[in-house]
């Protein structure tokens, strides 16, 4: 059983307006617990075809050709800040498509604080076959050749949207970290049953992280027409800013990763040379553009 499945089981039984983003307009309180949000280096690497078929959270590893290579990788979304990670989103009608989101901060007599932000929920059954809501643009993967750029540009994950829970604790030595999980899976909407809801809380506790494995829907950059050679696959949480943290400069981790295509049987290697958890930038020599979250 999965780690994010177990903690589904846990769960069970323990169960308009345009706004500057929160960070950009300096609203970080004073008067409260502030999370931080980091993500753990990328792993899990392989090479697969496009899915030709999946499961409720999963899509197969058919195999790669020439014109059919996509790079999928491990991904892991954590809070180590004070406090803990709370989004409340909700919407008036059903007639609107997608709901607000508003992140709240605890304060220290136990009162939380709200902070308006520019992220919205999506329900995902249309994006990758989740039919549960989604905060939209949580996260970003791109890669980045080196030691020279894309004439393009970076590639970009395929993923937009993800629930995030907490799925596995991974810094109990933190002092606000709480030993048992507070959200679940089922936060993201009962799967299925969910579309009509018109209020979500969702989140994720000090010292508790959210794990996407290499073979969930949408863990992938389309890599066809790709040379070999070395790339760095760049994570990035709450890439549009939208949410207040402690620090915005440790949101990136990476990998600096070598492909090598094999012919006989066609197959394409992928070789960790090294992974981080400073800025993005530190590892490429050239100047990456600003992010572009859809």
């Amino acid at each position: 059983m999965s780690r994010r499945f177990a903690v589904v089981a846990i769960g069970l039984l323990t169960a308009g307006l345009a706004l500057p983003s929160a960070a950009a307009a300096g609203r970080i309180p004073t008067d409260g617990a502030v999370p931080d949000l980091r993500m753990m280096t990328p792993g899990s690497f392989r090479v697969c075809g496009a899915p030709t078929s999946g499961t409720f959270q999963t899509e197969n590893c058919p195999d790669a050709s020439s014109n059919d290579r996509w790079l999928r990788f491990d991904s892991i979304l954590m809070n180590v800040g004070a406090g803990p990670f709370k989004v409340v989103a909700n919407r008036t009608s059903t007639a609107e498509d997608h709901m607000h989101a508003a992140q709240w901060i605890r304060k220290p007599a136990g009162a939380w604080r709200k902070v308006p932000t520019n992220a919205i929920l999506a329900w995902a059954q249309l994006e990758d076959g989740h039919p549960h809501w989604h905060t939209q643009g949580m996260e970003q993967y791109r890669l980045f050749k080196l030691p020279s750029p894309f004439p393009g540009g970076a590639l970009v994950g395929v993923k937009h949207g993800y629930c995030f829970f907490d799925g596995m604790l991974i810094r109990p030595d933190l002092v606000a970290t709480r030993p048992t999980p507070l959200y679940s899976f089922y936060s993201c909407g009962l799967p299925g049953q969910s579309q009509d809801a018109l209020k979500l809380t969702v989140g994720l506790s000090v010292g508790w992280a959210d794990e996407y494995p290499w073979n969930y829907a949408g863990q992938r950059i389309d890599i066809s027409g790709v040379d070999d050679g070395e790339y760095l696959v760049c994570l990035t949480a709450d890439p549009s800013n939208d949410f207040l943290e402690l620090k915005d400069t440790n949101n990136e981790a990476w990998a600096h990763v070598e492909l090598i295509t094999l012919s006989n049987p066609y197959r394409v290697q992928v070789h960790v040379m090294g992974a981080g958890r400073t800025p993005c930038q530190t590892q490429v020599p050239y100047s990456i553009p600003p992010l572009a979250v859809s």
